[in-house]
């Protein structure tokens, strides 16, 4: 009962609460499967609980077969060692599940689905290992639904594509993924294309931002051009007008001299000779 309690809590994700109910299964009845629960347990709940593993393992009688098991977790069996120790079909089924979880332990999750789905279709269906494995199987593929839950509730729809992606990859005959991707893609699809709209009207009016801006720009430098070109016009009449009065009075002064040497020479014309 107290075994069956805490697998039933290990699968609610409540590690911690798991492992006091392995310990007591174990303290009613010393067995291999509930010390390798246990220790999963505590594991997951993020505690050291390998020196407990040795210490329960070293009152185990030599013929369990999970040894190896706990052996390959301590260290002490390597990887081809511990599978040469199964010998028929449920061990080997039973340590494609253990050897999952070892790789969840570590967080490499494509070898822990490798031995989940080992598990799957190599137990039978009244074996934990084979209820255990869709389980965990099953929560990966949530915690990716989440992810995408998440992702789409803050408009991160191509997160969300991604997430939902890997949990197809993982559960493939799921339908209710596949719509989810679906939908979610057309909706990423929808939203790069109202992007790629946006993008496109905003390239537009800064297009005719700047068109109206050289033209403003050019209408300033024609108004210059003419200001400057009226501003030559008026100093060139202005020098011609100061030269046409130089002249002016170049000429009076001329013709000012001439009357006045013209004068003088007429007035000595009419003195007598003798004077």
């Amino acid at each position: 009962a107290y075994a069956s309690l805490a697998r039933a809590q290990f699968f609610k994700n409540d590690f911690t609460e798991a492992a006091k109910q392995f310990m007591a299964s174990n303290d009613l009845k010393q067995d291999s499967y509930t010390v390798l629960w246990r220790y999963l347990a505590r594991s997951r709940a993020k505690q050291d609980a390998k020196e407990e593993l040795a210490a329960n393992a070293l009152r185990l009688p030599n013929r369990e077969w999970a040894l190896p098991i706990i052996d390959f977790y301590l260290g002490r069996r390597s990887l081809e060692e511990t599978r040469s120790a199964a010998v028929n079909d449920g061990q080997k089924c039973e340590l494609s599940f253990y050897l999952a979880q070892s790789h969840i332990l570590s967080d490499q999750e494509d070898a822990a689905l490798e031995g989940l789905n080992e598990a799957i279709s190599g137990c039978p269906k009244g074996f934990i290992e084979y209820d255990a494995a869709k389980i965990e199987k099953n929560r990966i593929v949530s915690i990716y639904l989440d992810k995408s839950k998440l992702a789409e509730s803050e408009n991160r729809l191509e997160d969300a594509v991604k997430a939902l992606t890997r949990a197809s990859s993982i559960d493939p005959d799921n339908k209710s993924i596949l719509q989810q991707q679906v939908r979610v893609s057309d909706n990423l699809n929808q939203q790069k294309i109202a992007q790629l709209e946006a993008a496109r009207k905003a390239a537009e009016e800064d297009a005719q931002q700047k068109l109206a801006q050289a033209e403003a720009a050019k209408k300033v430098a024609e108004e210059e051009a003419r200001q400057k070109l009226a501003q030559a016009e008026a100093a060139r009449m202005a020098a011609e007008e100061r030269m046409r009065l130089w002249i002016y009075g170049l000429i009076g002064a001329l013709v000012l001299i001439s009357g006045s040497a013209a004068f003088v020479f007429l007035r000595k014309r009419k003195q007598p000779l003798n004077s």
